[in-house]
């Protein structure tokens, strides 16, 4: 897995492509939550794929943020390969430049309100042995953003 010091370099994503969030960021954005500096972060590859149980049937949907919770001593292995070790993970995916702007604007108004909730509920000794979740989507087609938590159990 990468380091998760800072935003990769543009030569590491095609020219097209950039992260809506620089670590620093996503942090700052979910600052009023506690333990926010146990959080790791890892810059993922651009994908798309469709999904099971989205609003649209057949529509590709692009992951632009995911956070895991996983409990102590498990491991957990994304749909795009990635391995997800104990605490809390965030996945933060590239998406087309000339989007951004307006992704993230929606994902601000839309979806961070859902993410800093979960997050809290993450944060809780009471979160019990079951891996959570909360994935921000971004599907170019409609241009909508979904967002999908699964809260830990």
């Amino acid at each position: 897995m990468q380091r998760a010091s800072q935003t990769p370099k543009r030569s590491a994503v095609h020219h097209s492509l950039d992260y809506l969030f620089t670590e620093k960021a996503l942090r700052r954005s979910l600052a009023t939550s506690r333990d926010v500096d146990e959080m790791r972060v890892v810059f993922a590859k651009f994908v798309g794929s469709v999904f099971p149980d989205m609003p649209r049937e057949g529509v590709t949907y692009y992951p632009v943020i995911a956070l895991f919770r996983v409990p102590a001593g498990r491991r957990l292995i994304t749909f795009d390969q990635y391995r997800i070790g104990s605490g809390i993970t965030a996945l933060i995916y590239p998406v087309y430049r000339l989007q951004r702007a307006s992704i993230q604007k929606r994902i601000f108004r839309d979806a961070f309100p859902a993410l800093r909730d979960w997050f809290e509920t993450a944060q809780q000794p009471s979160s019990g042995r079951k891996t959570g979740s909360f994935y921000i989507y971004y599907d170019q087609t409609f241009n909508e953003v979904v967002y999908r938590p699964q809260a830990p159990g």
